[in-house]
């Protein structure tokens, strides 16, 4: 798997802390050189040539042109194989969704969109500081199936200041009334050095109180469950048979490569995180500045909780026991009896998963379970 981390947007939203810039073409431009090298350089690092997954993240892909594409396609397929089946993502915003975008892209084998559409509430859109309208993000759903795109994931968030349970439910029932293939939907973050953070600090807003995030996290389930849709992991939904493969894997604990500044890669017990900065990635080609984790066997088993678990597919207990030895998987249901009186966990012979009541409170359960 290959992940590119593209960190350029026009303007940044309120509540967005991955690291992005809003620097002009002449940086891109470099970072499209910079980026180029390192993926030659770190080709060896995966344990097959083959990709199954390319994920371009951001920031905001979209941003980069014809010609960036072209050059960072060229390095891809002089160092990796791919095909015809492998999924090809890109990031991107509603609003750079053209005819000519999808047309631009399908050279390139881009066969999957995901679009941070957020709300299809105008009000809303504009709190967040999108450059998009609700009418757009239907119009570039409508191009990308008209240009032969028809793997479509869209981003959505809940829990947002003067939200009603109304209004989100409106959001639900026209996303899954457009023919996209794939939904995630968050609960809206505080992060720190936000705007939205500091917006709360100053009282200008106030959070969504927890029951009617609940509510709301329900009217998901309920509605995702009518329309025949799988629930695979904590936040995200697909027809069937389409989930992303690629986040599918990062879930699994299947070895990644990421390339660009702030990227993260992980081999199995090493994790690997790109400094963000994308002065210091331009002014190092090829070998940005970084740091290495070499994981314990304790942060080895905490991974696995909290990957394995978020998925509705839960964690194979002996497959567990394999890696970890048979003290771990007593030591890990002795925690888990709480939660499975609870019923916020289940146990079915040989996979403990999340209810679905546990799928809401994920991170208390997954926590309690860890080793320390």
């Amino acid at each position: 798997m290959l992940y590119i981390h593209v960190p350029f947007c026009a303007q940044r939203c309120i509540y967005c802390d991955f690291y992005t810039t809003t620097k002009g073409r002449d940086v891109r431009q470099q970072y499209v050189v910079a980026l180029c090298k390192e993926i030659s350089t770190r080709a060896n690092e995966l344990p097959s040539r083959h990709l199954e997954s390319i994920y371009f993240g951001g920031g905001t892909p979209s941003l980069l042109t014809e010609s960036d594409f072209a050059k960072i396609f060229d390095t891809i397929s002089q160092v990796f194989s791919f095909s015809s089946d492998t999924e090809i993502t890109v990031e991107s915003n509603p609003d750079d969704i053209s005819p000519s975008y999808i047309s631009m892209l399908r050279q390139f084998q881009v066969n999957r969109l995901s679009m941070g559409v957020q709300s299809f509430n105008q009000k809303q859109l504009g709190f967040l500081r999108r450059r998009h309208t609700a009418e757009q993000a239907l119009q570039a759903i409508d191009n990308c199936i008209t240009g032969g795109i028809n793997n479509i994931s869209i981003d959505l968030i809940y829990g947002l200041p003067h939200q009603t349970l109304a209004d989100w439910e409106q959001d639900i029932e026209i996303a899954l009334s457009t023919p996209i293939t794939h939904l995630s939907a968050y609960s809206l973050i505080y992060e720190e050095k936000t705007p939205l953070y500091r917006m709360r600090a100053a009282g200008q807003i106030q959070e969504a109180e927890e029951g009617l995030s609940y509510a709301m996290y329900e009217a998901l389930l309920n509605a995702t469950s009518r329309a025949d849709w799988e629930h695979y992991e904590i936040s995200n939904f697909s027809k069937q048979g389409l989930r992303s493969r690629h986040n599918s894997a990062y879930w699994k604990g299947v070895p990644y490569l990421g390339c660009g500044p702030a990227a993260h890669s992980f081999n199995g017990k090493v994790r690997r995180h790109n400094h963000p900065s994308v002065t210091q990635y331009n002014l190092h080609i090829g070998s940005p500045p970084h740091e290495v984790e070499t994981l314990s066997v304790t942060d080895c088993i905490n991974e696995r909780l909290l990957t394995a678990l978020r998925m509705s597919d839960g964690l194979s207990l002996s497959k567990f026991t394999s890696d970890f030895g048979e003290l771990a998987k007593e030591r890990l249901l002795h925690l888990a009896q709480r939660h499975l009186r609870a019923h916020n966990l289940q146990l079915n012979s040989d996979t403990l998963s999340l209810s679905r009541k546990g799928f809401f409170v994920s991170d208390d359960i997954i926590s309690d379970l860890m080793e320390v």
